[in-house]
């Protein structure tokens, strides 16, 4: 038994009473003190001041603004500017490149132009308060940080399905209480049994399918550096692999979209893959293998099973692979720099009427309009008539 001294209450006290004073011994030039409706509990530090000070003048709030109304400007009405598909920016202001892309900076340059104009060059960043993630974006998070801890043990392929389970058990109740502790909260319950239960059948599928595949090597958010038309590109891949033939290959997890990815896939619009997948090509020499998993049903789809025998096969609408993509992206960008160098940024959202500028080049990819939840500015885009 280890005994543990406590300390006087009354020393407690004294060091609670001096970090009251803080901010008052902190104050140079003036003091304002906020004081709650007559009648409410009051702050200690008030009945301390009260000790010492008889009869302390006390105003109304509503009285101080009462009477300084009159210094008040009036605030001139400015009505929201209405959309448009198009902005132009001042003659003379040219937008640099960034020094580095991403297939985030890229997906927003070619998919929604204003938006990426208000992230990068302008660095407009959102409100900095802790927020609590949607249940979507905190499964996706919880889910693939869980993935990378287990691909980062030593031969984690060559584990048990016993010991798999024993060691999802012990890290996911770690995980949540580090990462995921709103899931503890009360009312909570159901949907902390709901995501355990899918994701430790998700991981047990992901095992199986890659030892199907004779998966030699796994490497979890394996970073990736290489180059494109418009300069230097960067990114990390969820899962690079490696098979006992020295093949290679790229998946991408997803918590959810099951309908969603393999549609990418079927109509050649896997654009992170084929952007991911070009990168390994200039280190590697020739392109690797593609694949989505979805983790909340546990599935693997790709467009051959040459690589993955056991995926969900998804056959292409296309005779274009992941290779005609990256040319297409590349055709895309150029493209867009022609407007970018012309100062013009098209705003690309639901309600907002296309014109013929909006055309894309025969060569070029399908525009795509970006879900709105992912969007920060999209109140900046204007007033829906």
């Amino acid at each position: 038994m280890v005994g543990v001294e406590l300390p006087p209450i009354s020393d407690v006290l004294d060091r609670t009473a001096k970090a009251w004073l803080k901010p008052i011994l902190a104050a140079r030039k003036e003091l304002i003190l906020v004081l709650p409706p007559k009648g409410e509990e009051v702050h200690p530090i008030w009945l301390m001041i009260e000790a010492f000070i008889e009869k302390i003048p006390v105003a109304g709030l509503e009285s101080l603004l009462a009477r300084d109304l009159h210094d008040i400007p009036p605030v001139v009405h400015v009505p929201l500017p209405a959309r448009r598909r198009w902005w132009a920016l001042p003659e003379g202001l040219v937008v640099k490149p960034l020094p580095q892309d991403s297939f985030s900076s890229l997906e927003v340059l070619l998919f929604n132009p204003y938006q990426w104009l208000l992230k990068y060059p302008a660095a407009l960043r959102p409100s900095r308060i802790l927020s609590v993630s949607t249940d979507f974006r905190l499964f996706g998070n919880l889910a693939h940080a869980l993935v990378e801890r287990f691909f980062h043990q030593e031969k984690p392929l060559a584990l048990a399905e016993s010991a798999l389970m024993a060691w999802f058990d012990a890290t996911f109740n770690q995980l949540i209480v580090e990462e995921g502790a709103v899931l503890l909260m009360p009312g909570r319950r159901s949907d902390l049994e709901g995501f355990r239960i899918k994701l430790r059948e998700s991981i047990r599928q992901l095992r199986k399918q890659l030892i199907d595949a004779g998966i030699v090597e796994v490497l979890p958010e394996h970073e990736l550096s290489g180059h494109y038309v418009g300069g230097k590109i960067h990114g990390y891949a969820d899962l690079a692999l490696r098979n006992g033939a020295g093949v290679r290959a790229i998946v991408d997890m997803k918590w959810s979209g099951a309908k969603k990815y393999p549609a990418k896939l079927k109509e050649n619009r896997h654009l992170q893959l084929a952007i991911y997948g070009e990168m390994l090509r200039q280190s590697e020499g020739a392109w690797p293998s593609v694949a989505y998993y979805i983790l909340d049903v546990g599935q693997l789809f790709a467009t051959d099973t040459a690589f993955f025998p056991s995926a969900q096969m998804v056959h292409r609408t296309t005779d274009e692979g992941t290779p005609h993509l990256w040319q297409r992206f590349a055709e895309t960008w150029k493209w867009r720099q022609q407007q970018i160098v012309a100062g013009r940024f098209e705003v690309v959202l639901e309600g907002v009427p296309e014109d013929e500028d909006s055309v894309v080049p025969e060569e070029g990819l399908q525009i795509e309009i970006l879900p709105p939840e992912y969007n920060d500015y999209l109140a900046l885009a204007g007033w829906e008539e």
